[in-house]
């Protein structure tokens, strides 16, 4: 009389890779949301009128702000706004300006100044 043993690689290797799946689901979701949360230039010149933005990196249209709670990045593309710098100087308590060309470095100066 033959006995048929069953290989059960095949079911333990399904076991664990759905043990293996639950894990990782697991850990992406208790990870902080420390990202970059992209929102309209009008909400992140609000956010940095009402004091949520205690950081702003202005490269080009680029903006890049940090929260006041550390919580982290907003992040937005700014139209033409002349106003832009004046409102960064005025609400946030630190600025960081990257100008790559000289037009752009005289431009920021005359805001300033």
């Amino acid at each position: 009389m033959e006995v048929f043993q069953v290989n059960q690689f095949p079911r333990n290797l399904a076991l664990w890779l759905v043990i293996g799946l639950i894990v990782l689901v697991f850990i992406q979701t208790m990870k902080p949301t420390n990202g970059i949360d992209e929102v309209d230039y009008s909400d992140f010149i609000s956010m940095v009128e009402n004091g949520n933005i205690m950081r702003v990196e202005i490269q080009g249209r680029n903006l890049t702000g940090l929260s006041s709670q550390g919580q982290g990045y907003i992040k937005t593309i700014a139209p033409e706004d002349p106003e832009l710098i004046q409102i960064a100087v005025a609400f946030t308590m630190i600025l960081v300006v990257l100008a790559t060309t000289f037009i752009e470095c005289e431009i920021i100066l005359k805001c300033l100044g």
